[in-house]
């Protein structure tokens, strides 16, 4: 926890803020755009993807991308927009993750993320 604080501790808030500006802005369309978008959600959130693996979570390429878009609170169209693809399908892969996390249909996918990571 204590190398948390530590890389927590290393950038202020005015460069979390540029930093949460930039993944907004990334289009995840390729491999390459997507380690781009994990580096620096990694920068911010260092914990978050180590943490889905010691509960066992196994999860696809494109589940990780939702949940990590779900962890910074972004709206259905906005998510769509960055993966490049119809807000439709950002509804059908939610609805299949939480299915994979067996969640009951009114638990959110970002209440799971806030009592596990």
């Amino acid at each position: 926890m204590e190398s948390v604080k530590a890389i927590r501790g290393e950038i202020s808030i005015s460069e979390e803020i540029e930093i949460l500006r930039e993944l907004i802005s990334i289009k995840i369309l390729t491999p390459q755009d997507w380690c781009q978008f994990k580096e620096k959600f990694s920068i911010l959130f260092p914990t978050f993807f180590p943490h889905i693996l010691t509960k066992g979570i196994r999860l696809t390429k494109s589940e990780e991308r939702l949940m990590a878009l779900e962890k910074l609170n972004l709206n259905t169209s906005d998510m769509a927009n960055i993966l490049g693809i119809s807000v439709e399908s950002v509804y059908a892969s939610r609805y299949r993750l939480k299915k994979k996390l067996k969640l009951n249909g009114n638990v959110s996918i970002l209440s799971f993320l806030k009592g596990t990571c």
